[in-house]
């Protein structure tokens, strides 16, 4: 019984493992949540088995004193039977009754006993599977050895023999003349189970017989070109330009050389793969064919040749590429971690027929599908080329699926699968993006945020033309104010008409038609109107100042006022300052690692809305930072201990104008104990306070005729005298 459990309305299933030529029987039965259905009696017969198996691989054949012994490899399929080994002293056996019979059986190891020393002995090893279907054969050839190796006459050179039709029953096929083939005097022959030691434990030393450079023959201008096939030739293996095929270790490969391309009788024909030597058969209608299996990875070629009676030959080489081309792998951190394969992978192969995907079959070409990846991780599968799509599963991990288009028969690739995450990973986006946005809305107001991140492309657009701007100023310091709201109110009906929220040089401009307006500018910290620079038209170097007066328009025109505001900075505890600053760079923390998590979350999982919230957190973040970034001075001033004089961090620092005894500015030193205020022409006195020391006061510092605009003086303070 065989169940599918998937809920689908067109289904396909292959059957495996069934026998040649048998009839069987079978239903199909359908269920739902609600009822079943089932069809009557089905029947089908199975065709008779006419495809040959693979020759026996690695067929060697070493010389010994007065023996040779021979090892292979029988196939690897489920109805091999036997091999039979024949043996000739002139030339190969072409048929599995053309010589003396050596072995007949289903071991892997042979040994052929009272042979003549210095005789070359040419060997064919045939396999056969139940139904009686054999392989075209393998070859090796030896000479042994003895205490006398002087023949008494020159032995025959092989000669090519001619070309019998091969049969299916060893029986049934006639001897070459000149061959003993009825009831044979066939040499003593021993076997031994695979990887016992086959070699006499004590010998003579003999000098082997010098080997003889063989002739080149001459080669005909033919052209040649074989095609090569898995499954009965149900996938083409197909070359590239380099005349090279590929393949994985395994499924037997079938070669056919079409007979229009062998023209007359050769005598001979073979095929060399690697150090493997084969037989091609002869089919009934003229074409020349051989089956062999890739075992190992490597490059390999395999050359075919014919041999005609004028001593010329016709060749042709391919090369075979055989590998694993897929692996399947996980890392802890994904892309950028050490890999780690992974076993017991499911891997399922879907091909596209007529537009349908259908589940691929590799039985036929002697491949496990689907396939369960090893400890090394290592998949591929030999294809028709085409579109495919593939499926990895594996419980505990997420599914993985790729469609790809194969076009040199290899169907593989290094794959990387990963554990789910415990939350769905757009959820992780979308609260990363909220907490970004919260944290930006506890250092600055959210609605003046969001007022300039819209405002501020047009305000960048007109910058080129515009030459003249109204700028919101700090009325002690002259500085430019970022990030202060700037409203036009309707003067008659109070009602706001225009917002604009500055940059961080204090800029911002109205366009309006003729009528009456106000302006109104507001930012936490400051007072707005001005009560330091009261009833003035001009301003240090600021002109057209305005103090909330009504503006009266008559032509349409551009509003740019300059707009003074008064700092009411309190001044707050050291250990409140010290609270803040840290608060500060928690939420620098905390916006840089909800961009990171939102990264990580989009390179595990891609998606549309992964990217835009990545791309609106990075934008927000960058563009924050500029805005909320202090602007610095080229050199700083150092705090520093007085007796030690080691820098001191997490000292409280402050700026105030002489004139008006205002707090301007607060600052923590770094951890090398720096800090630096921009300042105008002005005059100034600084604090520091940090606990366990007496508090410093600094003289008048005046920068009216001052060249460098800050203030960056060194200070040294002085532990507190602890009274005991």
């Amino acid at each position: 019984m065989v169940v599918r459990g998937t809920l689908d309305t067109v289904h396909q299933l292959d059957l495996s493992g069934l026998t040649p030529n048998t009839t069987y029987h079978f239903r199909v039965t359908s269920e739902t949540g609600l009822s079943s259905a089932a069809t009557g009696d089905f029947v089908f017969q199975t065709l008779v088995d006419t495809n040959p198996p693979a020759n026996p691989q690695n067929f060697v054949a070493v010389g010994d004193f007065l023996q040779n012994t021979l090892q292979w490899v029988n196939p690897n399929v489920g109805d091999f039977s036997h091999v039979r080994i024949l043996a000739r002293t002139d030339r190969y056996p072409n048929n599995p009754n053309d010589g003396v019979l050596v072995y007949q059986g289903n071991n892997q190891n042979a040994t052929h006993n009272g042979l003549v020393a210095g005789q070359v002995y040419y060997y064919a090893n045939f396999a056969y599977d139940l139904s009686g279907n054999r392989s075209s054969g393998a070859l090796a050839q030896a000479t042994p050895f003895g205490l006398t190796e002087t023949p008494t006459s020159t032995p025959p050179l092989p000669t090519n023999p001619p070309v019998t039709d091969p049969g299916t029953n060893p029986g049934g096929e006639n001897p070459t003349t000149g061959v003993v083939t009825s009831t044979p005097e066939v040499p003593t022959v021993t076997t031994t189970e695979p990887g016992t030691d086959i070699t006499d434990p004590e010998k003579p030393e003999i000098t082997k017989p010098p080997v003889q450079p063989p002739i080149q023959p001459p080669v005909r201008d033919i052209v040649i070109t074989p095609v090569y096939t898995l499954g009965n030739g149900s996938v083409v293996l197909v070359p590239n330009t380099k005349n090279e095929i590929n393949t994985v270790p395994g499924p037997a490969i079938t070669v056919v050389v079409r007979s229009e391309e062998v023209p007359g009788n050769p005598e001979t024909a073979t095929i060399l793969v690697g150090n493997d030597r084969y037989l091609l058969t002869k089919l009934p209608n003229g074409d020349w064919t051989a089956s062999f299996v890739p075992d190992r990875s490597g490059q390999m070629p395999a050359q075919i040749t014919f041999g005609y009676d004028d001593g010329s030959i016709a060749q042709a080489t391919t090369t075979i590429i055989t590998g694993v081309p897929g692996q399947v792998i996980e890392r802890d951190i994904p892309f950028i971690g050490p890999a780690r394969m992974v076993e017991g992978v499911r891997i399922t192969v879907y091909q596209k027929v007529d537009g349908e995907w259908m589940q691929w079959s590799g039985a036929i070409t002697g491949q496990e599908h689907p396939l369960k990846t090893k400890a090394d991780g290592l998949w591929g599968f030999v294809v028709q080329n085409g579109e495919y799509r593939v499926l990895f599963e594996k419980e505990g991990y997420d599914t993985e699926e790729k469609i790809v288009t194969v076009t040199n028969n290899l169907l593989g690739y290094q794959v990387e699968i990963s554990k789910p995450l415990p939350v769905d990973v757009n959820i992780i986006g979308i609260i990363t993006t909220a907490v970004a946005i919260a944290n930006i809305a506890t250092v600055a107001s959210l609605l003046n945020y969001l007022w300039y991140l819209l405002t501020q492309p047009f305000l960048i657009f007109g910058a080129r033309k515009r030459k003249k701007w109204g700028v919101v100023y700090n009325s002690i310091t002259k500085q430019g104010i970022d990030l202060v709201a700037v409203r036009l109110v309707h003067a008659k009906t109070g009602l706001t008409l225009q917002t604009r929220v500055t940059d961080e040089k204090g800029r911002y401009f109205f366009h309006v038609k003729p009528g009456q307006y106000k302006v109104v500018a507001v930012k936490a910290g400051y007072v707005f109107p001005s009560v330091i620079v009261k009833d003035v038209k001009e301003d240090d170097e600021y002109l057209d100042v305005y103090h909330s007066e009504e503006v009266a328009v008559e032509a349409e025109a551009d509003l740019t006022m300059n707009i003074p505001m008064d700092p009411n900075n309190k001044e707050e505890t050291p250990a409140k300052v010290l609270f803040k600053s840290f608060l500060r760079k928690m939420q620098g923390f905390v916006g840089a690692l909800s961009l990171i998590i939102t990264g990580i979350a989009l390179i595990l999982e891609p998606g549309w809305i992964l990217l835009g919230l990545f791309l609106f957190q990075l934008a927000t973040y960058l563009l924050f930072k500029k805005l909320i970034a202090s602007r610095k001075p080229k050199n700083w001033g150092i705090v520093s201990d007085v007796d030690n004089k080691h820098p001191l961090e997490r000292v409280v620092m402050r700026i105030y104008d002489k004139k008006y005894n205002k707090l301007l500015e607060t600052q923590v030193t770094d951890g090398r104990g720096r800090y630096g205020f921009l300042a105008t022409k002005n005059t100034y006195f600084i604090t520091a306070d940090k606990p366990g020391y007496d508090r410093f006061t600094s003289d008048d510092i005046d920068l009216t005729k001052a060249k460098e605009l800050a203030v960056e003086k060194p200070v040294k303070l002085k532990k507190k005298n602890i009274q005991q």
